[in-house]
């Protein structure tokens, strides 16, 4: 007796992942997963550093960071979107599992295809309008791209029930050239999207902490800085002190400034009453001078700045 999968008259019936499968071991074999996930962790560190700077009016580019610096400060903010993702995905494959074979039956249902293919539509084009036009329903955190994948996999699954409705098959050599088009096509579109995600959420990542640390710039230790030469540092609320007595190796002091980091043998400080209305930063590298000294002091504290 022979059965329908050994009849070559009735090719039995593919997975519709099958197109996915073919696409990630093509990709796999060009660009290995650690490698796409590396260049992520350096994108979403040069974005967050990039977005902190600017919150101070700096330009990262000229502080020469490492990759060490992108991809250690690439860890910072991405606990709670992996922590997300990982919550959401078990709830899909254990939801799944529970859901009672009627329910499985009925996610192929007209009204169910009818409902994704509209609620895919409108995803996509809410995601994509935000390129063109802000809207409340847009302008949220990472909402346009997270509206774009999902709207994406929405048709997909429209497509497949469709597609299974009219009794499409798959073969038994594996999937056709077309369902690895598309599954290409897919990959890129969430791809890019993801990026996109990334970039936004980098962004965020880096204000938000620019703008904690800037609140707290009066209680942070203070630095003063003791140069054997004018330095010429007077942006508002930094005060430079002379000290001519003979046998000084720092006559020159300038005190009032807090460092937020040294990068590449450059000292990025402002000033403990900087604003982002009126505040101005400043860049000093470490061999502006012959002899430089950083002193760090609490807030009221008494330094040596203060005896000339």
């Amino acid at each position: 007796m022979t059965s329908p999968a050994d009849d070559p008259g009735t090719p039995p019936k593919g997975s519709p992942f099958d197109g996915a499968s073919r696409v990630i071991g093509i990709a796999s074999q060009i660009v290995a997963p650690a490698t796409l996930v590396t260049a992520l962790l350096f994108y979403f560190g040069y974005r967050r550093i990039y977005w902190y700077f600017n919150h101070f009016g700096v330009s990262s580019t000229v502080l020469e960071f490492s990759n060490r610096d992108y991809f250690m400060r690439a860890v910072d903010g991405l606990y709670v979107p992996l922590g997300a993702i990982g919550v959401l995905g078990l709830t899909l494959m254990w939801g799944y599992v529970a859901l009672g074979r009627s329910a499985r039956v009925a996610a192929g249902s007209m009204w169910l295809q009818r409902l994704a293919v509209v609620s895919g539509l409108l995803l996509v084009f809410n995601g994509i309008s935000s390129l063109f036009w802000r809207t409340p329903l847009n302008r949220g955190l990472t909402v346009a791209p997270v509206c774009v994948i999902a709207g994406v996999l929405l048709l997909w699954f429209a497509t497949y029930g469709r597609r299974q409705r009219l009794g499409g098959r798959g073969s038994a050599r594996g999937p056709g050239a077309g369902a690895v088009a598309e599954w290409a096509l897919i990959f890129l579109v969430v791809g890019l999207s993801l990026f996109w995600a990334v970039d936004n959420y980098a962004a965020a990542v880096g204000r938000d902490r620019a703008e904690t640390f800037a609140s707290k710039l009066r209680s942070l230790p203070q630095v003063v800085i003791y140069s054997d030469k004018q330095l010429d540092l007077d942006p508002n609320g930094t005060k430079e002190i002379y000290c001519p007595a003979a046998g000084l190796a720092y006559p020159y002091r300038y005190e009032g400034l807090v460092l937020i980091l040294e990068a590449a043998s450059n000292y990025v400080l402002v000033p403990a009453s900087w604003t982002e209305k009126d505040g101005t930063a400043v860049v000093l590298p470490r061999d502006a001078t012959t002899a430089l000294r950083l002193e760090f002091a609490m807030p009221g504290a008494a330094t040596i700045a203060d005896k000339c």
